[in-house]
């Protein structure tokens, strides 16, 4: 038995303490002694607290039924029990607490001692550290690029969203299994470098989708090292640049295409010109001869064979944009219900010409016998393209770019005129679609075309400061689209 100093000693001893320390009748929750502590953080006096059971400082036990629930699975001698409440001061206002209690029998009266921590502190410092980690978060996510972070054995420990998004959500699993459907780690995996030798890394790769299509990635990786120095994770980086790819290949397209230009108007110049001279003297000729006669039929011969040989050197000159021409405004529309007679014996009675027009009436500044040119040209292209017969389809929509569209499509922001024209033909090859455009390229056989024609709308649309891609699927068709600006006549 202790001693009366003993006991003092203790209650010293339980006063300094800096935890608020409970002894409770676990009958009727009654609050049988306490410590300073406990009367300091509460605000109360100790005959106050004292006559005061739990439920009417645990906010979270506000009932005896609560309390009994609580109770139900821990009264057995010797047991503890930890949880997270809150209590209630004597002015109202309340503050959370951990807490760590012990059923125990004193002189045979089953007790509950209970030890309360402020934990204010800890949550503010839990409050801010979250903060933290969503304005982290927030960052990752806006950048847009796919990241993830792996331990040393490659197992995913964080993804963002943007690679959630992409990927699906896989931590917790390995990255080679659950991005590659590999057993083992990727060759030329650069997280591998990291581990081995730390340092950042950087590369590009490739990966073909299931429709055919081709995505380029640059891939960084970068090693996260703990106090000591030593690296614990790494981190990898995934950015899409299948644009900048589109971008880079449509420039250096541009570039050749614009040396091939100047190269083709400076021959058909002077080739037009030897032309010139041809047709004059034949012509001058032929007024001579008598007609019916064999020199008069070669002379008809050679005057129509130059003046086919003009023809090729004007189109030669549309791609070069060394000819003269007369841009005015133009009733889209109406140009093409005028043309529509010429393009369907164009096409042949095997091939259904449809027309699908907006509501509206677009305006384009353009030289009219350009756009007819264009026009033949795809015309032509698709009729080859169909020998067994199929729908040629010429689709009319009006569309505005925004400035962030007008970017990526190398465009000025504004009102456009959507010109879609579409076959059911063959389609092209990807091996050849980057060279389509390329003057004097193409698979017909020797004799069946020149190789201009594309090349030719090519050069007609980018001289108006438009733009035409091309889609095309193997075996169902391609589809030209060209965007022109439209003509705004109120704002004019």
């Amino acid at each position: 038995m202790l001693g009366e100093i003993d006991r003092h000693i203790l209650n010293d001893i339980f006063d300094e303490l800096d935890d608020a320390i409970y002894i409770v009748n676990p009958d009727d929750s009654r609050i049988l002694h306490v410590n300073q502590k406990a009367c300091n953080i509460l605000g109360y006096s100790y005959e106050e607290l004292t006559s005061l059971r739990v439920i009417d400082i645990q906010t979270s036990l506000s009932s005896m039924e609560k309390w009994k629930r609580m109770l139900f699975n821990r009264l057995s001698p010797g047991q503890t029990y930890d949880y997270i409440g809150s209590h209630r001061r004597k002015d109202g206002t309340s503050f959370p607490v951990e807490i760590h209690g012990k059923y125990f029998v004193y002189n045979g009266r089953p007790c509950l001692i209970g030890i309360a921590r402020d934990i204010s502190a800890w949550r503010q410092i839990e409050s801010e550290l979250l903060q933290e980690r969503n304005k982290l978060e927030a960052v990752l996510c806006a950048l847009g690029d796919g990241l993830t972070m792996q331990d040393t054995n490659f197992r995913i420990l964080y993804q963002n969203s943007a690679l959630q998004k992409k990927q699906g959500r896989h931590i917790g699993e390995y990255c080679y299994k659950a991005y590659h459907g590999r057993d083992q780690v990727c060759e030329g995996c650069l997280l591998v470098k990291v581990f081995q030798h730390g340092g950042s890394y950087r590369r590009e790769t490739s990966v073909t989708l299931e429709d055919g299509s081709i995505l380029y990635m640059e891939v960084s990786a970068s090693p996260v090292r703990d106090s000591e120095d030593r690296i614990i994770a790494g981190i990898e980086t995934v950015r899409d640049i299948t644009r900048s790819k589109e971008l880079e290949s449509q420039f250096l397209q541009a570039q050749k295409m614009e040396a091939v230009g100047r190269l083709t108007g400076g021959i058909a110049h002077d080739f037009n010109n030897i032309l010139t001279i041809i047709m004059g003297y034949s012509e001058m000729t032929m007024t001579m001869a008598q007609a019916g006669t064999p020199l008069f039929e070669n002379l008809k011969a050679i005057n129509e064979a130059s003046n086919r040989a003009s023809l090729l050197t004007r189109q030669l000159l549309s791609f070069s944009r060394q000819q003269s021409s007369s841009t005015k405004n133009i009733n889209l529309l109406d140009s093409l219900r005028d043309m529509s007679k010429m393009l369907r014996q164009i096409l042949g009675k095997d091939i259904d010409l449809q027309l699908e027009y907006p509501d509206v009436e677009p305006m384009i500044a353009v030289d009219e016998t350009h756009f007819t040119q264009i026009m033949m040209n795809l015309a032509v292209n698709a009729r080859d393209a169909m020998a067994g017969g199929g729908i040629f389809t010429i689709n009319v929509k009006c569309l505005e770019i925004d400035e962030t569209q007008a970017e990526e499509e190398n465009l000025t922001s504004g009102n456009y005129v959507c010109l879609k024209v579409s076959d059911t033909g063959c389609g092209i090859s990807q091996d050849i679609m980057d060279k389509i455009f390329e003057p004097f390229f193409t698979t017909k056989a020797v004799g069946r075309g020149t190789g201009l024609g594309l090349s030719t709308v090519y050069g007609l649309v980018n001289n108006y400061k438009g733009r035409i891609v091309v889609d095309s699927v193997l075996g169902h068709g391609t589809t030209f689209t060209i965007l022109l600006s439209q003509v705004d006549l109120h704002g004019a």
